[in-house]
C-alpha cells in the first residue's frame, strides 16, 4: 500500500470536511473552515518551496566545499613542490609559514627550528637590510626581483631574488609580508665569472695593444741600442789603458744591456718573443735586485742578503729571474709597508734526496739552487695560501695590485723546471723558497763583455740593415777583425749586388724587419741564386711562426737584437768554420 503525501492527506481531509459540512456543519461556520483550510494549503506550498530552496542551498554549499577542498589541495601541492621558497611573516617580523623547499635552500633540519623566530636575525646575512626591504614594500606595496643576501643555517651567505608584498587581515589591518625567495647564487657566480672573463679579455686586449706597440718600436729601439752597445765595445778596446774611462764605458754598456732586457720583458708580456734560456749565475742578479730594493723600500724595512759563495749556475732567462725576484720582494715589502720589518733574500745550494720527506708535495731529487725571500710582515691566512698563485687573485686594495705577480712567478719557475714553496703564519711573516735545478760549473771569465773578439780570415760578408748607424758600426768592426764587408741599407739593392757577384760572398747577414722586403724575403731570393751560402738573420723579436721559417729557408743562425759585437764576431766565426769543416 502506497504511503500518502501530506498534500494528499490535506486534500482528503478537505473532502471529508466539505462532505461533513454539507450534512452537519452549520452554514455560518463552514466558510470560515474553508478559509482556514486554504491558508493551511498555502502554508504547505510555501513550506515545500522553502524546503526546495534549502535543498538547493545545501547542494551549492557542498559544491563550494568540494571546490575549496580541491583549491586547498592544489595550494598545498604548489607550496610543497615549489622550487622557490614561499614565506610569510607576521606584523612583528616573525616567520610564521614557509614552504618545504626552505629546508633545502637554508639547510635546516626541520621548520620548527626557524618558525616563530625573527626573520631578520634568522635569515638575513645583514639584518639591517630587512628594514630597507620593508621600507620599499610599504612605499610601493610590493617589490619584484629584489636582490638580498640571506644566510644558511651554517652562516654561509646565499644570494636570492625576492618578490614580496604586504598582506592584510579581514578588517583591513596590516598583517605581515609574504612572498618568495629564489636562489640566484649560481647565476650570480656565473655573472661574476663572466665579469672576470670580461676583465681578463680587457687585460688581454691591453696586453695585445702593448704587444703591437712594443713590436712596432722594438726594431728601431734595438737598432739604437745596437749602436750604443757596439760603439761602447769599440771604445772599451781603445781605452784599455785608461782604467777610469774603461770603467765608465763598462757602465754605459751595462745600462744598454738593462734597456735591452727591458724591451725583451715587454715583448715577453705581449707574447711577442720567446725567452732565451742560457747558463747564468743567479748571485749577480740577486745582488742587483738587493740594491734596487734597498733604494726603493722605506727605511722602516731592513734588507738582509745571505748569499752562499757558489760557482754553480742554472739554465735560465736572466730577465725572467730578475722578474721573479722583483715580484717576490715587492710583495714582501707590501706586507710590511705599515709596520716595518725585515726582508731577507737568500741563495744557497741544496741536495734533495729521493727519500726526502720534508717537502710536500715532494720535490724531484737532485741538486738545486734555492732562492729564499723571507719577510716579517702580516702573513697570509691559510685559506688564501691555496689560491695565491691563481691569476687575478689578490688581497690588496683596489689599484694596489693586479693579482698577476705570483701567477707569473709560478709560471716562470715551472717553465724553468723548478718548484716554489711557501710557508706563512698570520702576524709572523712569510717565506717563499724557489728551487731551481743546478746546471754546470761556471767557466772562468764567463762575462760576455770580457770575451775576446774572434778575428776573421779575409772572408767577404754581405751585411744588410736598413739602419745606417748599425751598418756603419758593423762594417767598422768587421773590417777591423779582418773581414771584407759589402754593406747595404736597401734590401732590394742588396739582392741586385748579390746577383751580380754571388760567388764572391762567403756569408750574408740580414736584418729581419726592413722596408720593401723582410729578412725572410731576402733569404729566399738569395737561396734561389745560391743554395749553399750561410745566412745569419738579425731580429729584435720573434713571431710564433719564425722558427718554422728559419728551418724552411735553411738559415744558419739567429742573432737577437740589440747585437753585442762579441756575439756577432763569435757567431760569424762559428758559421764560417762549420761551412769550411762541413
Amino acid at each position: 500500500m502506497n504511503e500518502l503525501t501530506d498534500h494528499d492527506n490535506i486534500r482528503l481531509l478537505r473532502q471529508k470536511i466539505i462532505g461533513l459540512g454539507e450534512r452537519s456543519i452549520s452554514k455560518s461556520y463552514y466558510p470560515e473552515l474553508r478559509r482556514r483550510l486554504d491558508q493551511l494549503e498555502a502554508q504547505k506550498k510555501d513550506l515545500e518551496e522553502r524546503t526546495q530552496a534549502l535543498q538547493k542551498l545545501m547542494e551549492d554549499l557542498e559544491e563550494e566545499r568540494r571546490k575549496a577542498r580541491e583549491s586547498e589541495a592544489n595550494y598545498r601541492s604548489v607550496i610543497e613542490n615549489i622550487q622557490d621558497v614561499f614565506y610569510r611573516s607576521d606584523a612583528r617580523g616573525n616567520l610564521i609559514m614557509t614552504s618545504p623547499s626552505f629546508l633545502i635552500l637554508f639547510r635546516y633540519g626541520s621548520l620548527d627550528e626557524c618558525l616563530g623566530k625573527p626573520i631578520a636575525e634568522t635569515l638575513y646575512y645583514y639584518p639591517e637590510k630587512r628594514a630597507e626591504l620593508l621600507r620599499q614594500i610599504k612605499e610601493k606595496g610590493s617589490v619584484t626581483n629584489y636582490e638580498v643576501i640571506l644566510k644558511r643555517r651554517d652562516g654561509m651567505p646565499v644570494t636570492v631574488e625576492t618578490n614580496s608584498h604586504l598582506y592584510f587581515d579581514d578588517a583591513g589591518n596590516f598583517a605581515g609580508v609574504e612572498g618568495i625567495f629564489r636562489d640566484i647564487t649560481e647565476r650570480k657566480r656565473a655573472e661574476e665569472d663572466h665579469r672576470k672573463l670580461e676583465t681578463q679579455l680587457i687585460q688581454a686586449q691591453k696586453m695585445e695593444a702593448i704587444g703591437t706597440l712594443a713590436g712596432g718600436i722594438a726594431h728601431d729601439f734595438n737598432n739604437i741600442l745596437s749602436g750604443i752597445m757596439g760603439y761602447s765595445e769599440l771604445c772599451l778596446k781603445a781605452v784599455q789603458d785608461r782604467p777610469k774611462v774603461h770603467h765608465h764605458m763598462e757602465q754605459v754598456l751595462k745600462a744598454a744591456e738593462r734597456a735591452r732586457d727591458l724591451v725583451r720583458q715587454i715583448l715577453t708580456f705581449s707574447r711577442k718573443a720567446e725567452q732565451e734560456k742560457k747558463p747564468i749565475a743567479l748571485a749577480p742578479i740577486v745582488k742587483e735586485v738587493f740594491n734596487f730594493m734597498r733604494a726603493s723600500l722605506p727605511t722602516t724595512i731592513e734588507i738582509i742578503q745571505k748569499i752562499e759563495e757558489t760557482a754553480d749556475v742554472i739554465m735560465a732567462d736572466p730577465t725572467q729571474m730578475h722578474q721573479v725576484l722583483i715580484n717576490l720582494c715587492t710583495n714582501a715589502g707590501h706586507a710590511m709597508r705599515e709596520t716595518g720589518g725585515v726582508l731577507e733574500i737568500g741563495l744557497e745550494e741544496v741536495v734533495i734526496n729521493a727519500d726526502d720527506r720534508l717537502h710536500r708535495p715532494p720535490i724531484r731529487h737532485g741538486h738545486y739552487l734555492v732562492l729564499t725571500v723571507r719577510d716579517t710582515g702580516q702573513g697570509i691566512p691559510q685559506e688564501n695560501l691555496v689560491r695565491i698563485f691563481e691569476p687575478y687573485f689578490t688581497t690588496k686594495e683596489k689599484g694596489a695590485g693586479t693579482g698577476l705577480g705570483l701567477a707569473v712567478v709560478h709560471g716562470i719557475v715551472k717553465d724553468h723546471g723548478g718548484e716554489i714553496r711557501v710557508y706563512s703564519e698570520v702576524g709572523k711573516g712569510t717565506i717563499f723558497r724557489v728551487y731551481l735545478p743546478l746546471l754546470v760549473k761556471q767557466a772562468e771569465g764567463g762575462k760576455d763583455m770580457d770575451e775576446a773578439l774572434l778575428p776573421g780570415g779575409g772572408e767577404t760578408i754581405l751585411f744588410i740593415d736598413d739602419e745606417k748607424m748599425v751598418v756603419d758600426l758593423s762594417r767598422e768592426l768587421l773590417e777591423e777583425l779582418g773581414y771584407l764587408v759589402v754593406a747595404e741599407t736597401d734590401p732590394v739593392k742588396a739582392i741586385e749586388v748579390f746577383k751580380e757577384g754571388s760567388g764572391a760572398f762567403d756569408l750574408v747577414i740580414t736584418d729581419k724587419t726592413m722596408p720593401h722586403l723582410t729578412g725572410f724575403d731576402v733569404a729566399g731570393e738569395i737561396r734561389r741564386m745560391r743554395s749553399d751560402i750561410p745566412i745569419v738573420l738579425c731580429s729584435g723579436f720573434q713571431e710564433k711562426e719564425d722558427p718554422g721559417k728559419l728551418t724552411a729557408l735553411g738559415i744558419s743562425r739567429l742573432i737577437t737584437k740589440p747585437i753585442r759585437m762579441s756575439v756577432l764576431a763569435k757567431t760569424i766565426r762559428e758559421v764560417l768554420d762549420k761551412k769550411q769543416n762541413g
